[in-house]
């Protein structure tokens, strides 16, 4: 693999803002969605076991938007998805990790980010 090559499978692709975000673990390994209204992220198809993918979640203009999970195949800690920011233009992260063709693991960074002076 060359670098350039590593660096155009890394770049961010967009998902198609629906009422389910489709996620085609083939398509890429860093995602972006802006929600324009309440969603569920469906589950990925293509799934590579053992591999991880990276989902930015942008809030739109107007905010408070929600994102649920496919009830069957998604596992979070405590059995919670995670909570989105709400604030228009917020931004959360969700990390993807392919335990087996039906189960992915959901992990949220939870942090409060801000700039380093």
């Amino acid at each position: 693999i060359s670098p350039s090559g590593l660096e155009s499978a890394a770049a961010e692709v967009t998902l198609t803002d629906a009422a389910t975000v489709a996620v085609d673990w083939d398509s890429g390994i860093n995602f972006t969605v802006t929600l324009g209204g309440n969603r569920a992220l469906g589950f990925p198809t293509n799934i590579q076991t053992g591999t991880w993918r990276r989902i930015s979640i942008v809030q739109d203009g107007t905010g408070s938007r929600t994102m649920t999970f496919t009830a069957s195949g998604y596992y979070a800690a405590g059995g919670s998805a995670p909570s989105l920011s709400t604030g228009a233009g917020d931004v959360d992260v969700i990390y993807l990790y392919a335990r087996s063709s039906s189960i992915v693991e959901i992990y949220s960074g939870g942090l409060d980010w801000a700039q380093i002076s």
